[in-house]
């Protein structure tokens, strides 16, 4: 072999060993900030009660996998919050099978878990027929997490609750509940299903989807996160708000991708 040819031969190797260790040492750093991001996050939880109680109740929760149908509902939540100011953050969104009672039981607002986590029950998403009742559903939800009303709840109770300790630990379920059982929540909610018609109303929705997705919690009742008492007070309510609205001139009520979606859901 001539000197040229051992010479870039050599060069070769080196450059080859250069990249190995560059690759190595870039996954150890990726590794590092993973380790990092972890121990920050158990760090939050371990001084938050809420974060760490979104862990417990995720550990309760049946996650359905469903890839397609999540990016669908978190296309339509992203419509949905360019007419929110301000903008919630990156939304995430889960299909799970009935976790219903469980946030009945905790007195949760909606589908939105403490860290802003999105779960739908599967169940309930079968019983909707058109599409402005599904963004109705969303609609409730993304307000949920703009608002923050899960912690806003909570630090509630925490407050109106001082014989109780809970800056340090998780709550039980049992104490949760009871403790916000000595609060109204009744006019907060029916404020946010106001907020929804508007929210329905400037992304091109027909608003009168609330009115069906109210209609739907009443005869399934199992899988509302609301009781029948509220479900009977907010439905004049929202009749009346939307009568305020001038009718749009082409609602969206239902679309072709819904319809492909929607066979898609029922299969699961």
């Amino acid at each position: 072999m001539k000197p040229r040819e051992r010479l870039q031969k050599t060069r070769l190797k080196c450059f080859a060993l250069i990249c190995v260790l560059e690759f190595v040492a870039a996954c150890s750093s990726s590794s590092k900030r993973l380790s990092d991001k972890s121990s920050e996050l158990k760090t939050k939880g371990s001084q938050s009660p809420d974060l760490a109680w979104a862990a417990e109740l995720q550990s309760h929760i049946k996650i359905v996998r469903a890839p397609d149908v999540q990016a669908y509902l978190k296309s339509l939540c992203n419509v949905l919050n360019t007419s929110l100011v301000p903008r919630p953050g990156t939304v995430q969104v889960d299909l799970t099978r009935d976790h219903s009672k469980l946030w009945q039981s905790l007195s949760l607002p909606g589908s939105v878990a403490p860290d802003h986590h999105l779960y739908f029950p599967i169940e309930l998403i079968k019983k909707i027929r058109f599409e402005n009742e599904l963004v109705a559903l969303l609609a409730l939800e993304s307000l949920h997490a703009q608002k923050n009303t899960w912690l806003q709840r909570f630090q509630q109770i925490q407050s109106g609750s001082p014989g109780r300790d809970w800056k340090n630990s998780i709550p039980s379920s049992e104490a949760l509940y009871s403790a916000s059982k000595e609060f109204d929540w009744v006019q907060d909610d029916q404020k946010i299903f106001k907020e929804a018609i508007s929210m329905l109303y400037k992304t091109g929705y027909d608003p009168r989807g609330l009115v069906s997705l109210i209609q739907i919690y009443q005869v399934n009742i199992s899988h509302s996160p609301f009781d029948s008492e509220f479900l009977d007070q907010v439905m004049p309510e929202v009749r009346r708000e939307i009568a305020i609205f001038p009718p749009l001139r082409n609602p969206i009520i239902q679309t072709n991708r819904f319809l492909k979606m929607q066979k898609r859901i029922n299969s699961l």
